[in-house]
C-alpha cells in the first residue's frame, strides 16, 4: 500500500467568485513510492509485463476519477522540471465551480480524496500528500512564471472538400487518435535534463458520451460519410456512374472508430508543454511518439502568437479553451462543433495512453521525486 495522507487534513483552497459562482482550486503532490514493497514486486517481471501492469493500474486510477460532467470542473496531472532540478516533480490539480465557497471546497476535497484514496485506485507505486499552503498551490498553478513556448500534442486533424453532390456536408474531417507508443522512461529523463523551467500538463474534462444529442449527431455523420464513400447509384436524371467521394473515404474510418469507442465515460483531454525557452524539437517529437504509436495519428501544434496570452492565462487557471488560430493551422476548413469535440475526445483506454504517473523502477536511477521536494527555483 502506498503512503497517502488524508487530502482533507490540511488542504489549501484558492477561491474566487464571479457571476458563474465560486471557482476553487486545490491539489496534491504526487511522488514515486520508493519502498521495497512498492517497487520490488516488479523486479522479476519482464519489461513488457511491467508496462502491462503499470498501464492497468493507471487506467483503473483514471477511470475512478471520472465524475458527472459539470461546467468549469476539470483536473490535471502536471509534471515540472527546472535548471537545477534533479528529479521531475508531479502534482494532481483540480478546479471546481459551485454556487458557494463551502460547496466548492467540499467538492474539491471530495475530488482530492478520491484521487489519493485506495478506493480511488491510486497505484501502489505512487505516494500522495496534500498541497497544504496557498503559496505552494499558487506556485504550481503559475509554474513556470515566464512562458515563452506553449506546445500541445493533439490528434491529427485535416479536412477534405467533398466533391460529390447531394449532401449538405462541404468537407469531410479526418481525425487521428491516441494509443500507447514508446515507453515513457526515456522521455522523462530527457525532460528532467532540460536546462530551463518547463511543465508537462495532462488535462482531463469528464464527458458523458451516452449523451443522446452527441450519439445521434455522430451516428448521422458516420452514416452520411459511409454513404458518400461508396459507389453511388445512377438516377434517371444522371445515368452516369457516381464514383465514391475520396474525402469521405479518407474520413469515414475515423467516425466509424468514434462511434464504436466513444460511449459512456469519456474524457476531453489536452496534452501541453509550457516552457520558459524553446523546447528541443526531438523532445517534442518524442512525446508525440510516446502518446501515439501510429505515424501521423497525432501531431505537435505550437500555440499561435496571437493566442499565447490567452492559452497561458487559462493554463494558470486550469482552463483549456478552444484556440481556433492554433488548432486550425494547416486545416483547409474550420471544424464544426462535433469535430471540435472529437478532436480531443477519448475513452478511458485512449485517455490513459497519454498518462504516466510517477514510478521508480528497481535497479534504475530514479527520475521522479520521492521526497516531496519543492518546485525548483526559477
Amino acid at each position: 500500500m502506498s503512503e497517502t495522507a488524508d487530502p482533507l487534513a490540511e488542504p489549501s483552497f484558492l477561491s474566487t467568485n464571479d457571476g458563474s459562482g465560486c471557482w476553487t482550486w486545490a491539489g496534491v503532490r504526487l511522488s514515486a513510492e520508493g519502498r521495497i514493497d512498492a517497487t520490488q514486486r516488479y523486479a522479476d517481471l519482464s519489461w513488457d509485463e511491467r508496462l502491462k501492469r503499470l498501464t492497468a493500474q493507471e487506467t483503473a486510477w483514471l477511470a475512478a476519477q471520472w465524475d458527472t460532467p459539470a461546467p468549469g470542473s476539470r483536473f490535471e496531472v502536471r509534471f515540472a522540471t527546472g535548471a537545477r532540478a534533479e528529479k521531475v516533480q508531479a502534482a494532481f490539480l483540480v478546479r471546481v465551480l459551485a454556487a458557494t465557497p463551502d460547496e466548492a471546497r467540499h467538492l474539491a476535497g471530495k475530488r482530492l480524496r478520491r484521487a489519493t484514496d485506495q478506493n480511488g485506485a491510486l497505484p501502489p507505486h505512487v505516494r500522495a500528500r496534500p498541497i497544504a499552503t496557498d503559496a505552494e498551490l499558487r506556485t504550481w498553478l503559475g509554474y513556470p512564471s515566464r512562458v515563452d513556448r506553449f506546445v500541445e500534442v493533439r490528434k491529427h486533424l485535416s479536412a477534405g472538400r467533398i466533391a460529390r453532390g447531394g449532401t449538405a456536408l462541404p468537407h469531410a474531417v479526418c481525425h487521428g487518435f491516441f494509443d500507447s507508443g514508446a515507453a515513457w522512461d526515456a522521455w522523462w529523463r530527457s525532460f528532467a535534463a532540460l536546462p530551463f523551467p518547463a511543465v508537462l500538463s495532462i488535462g482531463f474534462d469528464p464527458y458523458d458520451a451516452d449523451n443522446p444529442a452527441f450519439r445521434s449527431l455522430l451516428y448521422r455523420r458516420a452514416v452520411d460519410l459511409e454513404e458518400l464513400a461508396r459507389q453511388g447509384i445512377p438516377s434517371p436524371l444522371n445515368p452516369y456512374p457516381v464514383p465514391p467521394d475520396r474525402a469521405a473515404q479518407a474520413a469515414a474510418p475515423g467516425y466509424r472508430r468514434a462511434l464504436t469507442r466513444y460511449a459512456g465515460h469519456c474524457f476531453s483531454i489536452r496534452v501541453a508543454l509550457a516552457s520558459a525557452q524553446p523546447l528541443p524539437p526531438t523532445l517534442v517529437e518524442s512525446l508525440v511518439g510516446t502518446v501515439s504509436s501510429t505515424t501521423g495519428a497525432a501531431r505537435a501544434v505550437r500555440v499561435a502568437d496571437a493566442e499565447l496570452g490567452q492559452a497561458v492565462g487559462e493554463f494558470r487557471a486550469l482552463g483549456a479553451p478552444w484556440l481556433p488560430a492554433t488548432y486550425n493551422q494547416d486545416v483547409s476548413a474550420a471544424p464544426d462543433a462535433l469535430d471540435r469535440l472529437l478532436h480531443s475526445l477519448a475513452d478511458v483506454e485512449e485517455a490513459a495512453s497519454v498518462l504516466s504517473l510517477p514510478v521508480h523502477w528497481p535497479g534504475m536511477p530514479p527520475v521522479f521525486d520521492r521526497d516531496g521536494s519543492q518546485l525548483p527555483e526559477e
